[in-house]
């Protein structure tokens, strides 16, 4: 499992996945590899911006047209 896959199965909300592959492939305790995990989680997070459902989506449409 590479840093892509990992980054991959934060994208898709498989978090605790995350973690466990991390500590398979670091041999890492399960405190480092949950803070390796949110940083990766915070990293995409301030890349991408906060990811709003379809429902956020539509009344942050409203709002922004004055509708």
């Amino acid at each position: 499992m590479t840093d892509a896959d990992l980054r991959d199965l934060v994208k898709q909300g498989r978090t605790i996945e995350a973690i466990r592959r991390w500590r398979d492939r670091h041999g890492a305790n399960l405190i480092a590899a949950r803070a390796a995990i949110e940083t990766i989680r915070w990293e995409l997070t301030q890349k991408l911006g906060p990811q709003l459902s379809a429902f956020e989506a539509e009344i942050d449409q409203l709002l922004r047209s004055d509708q």
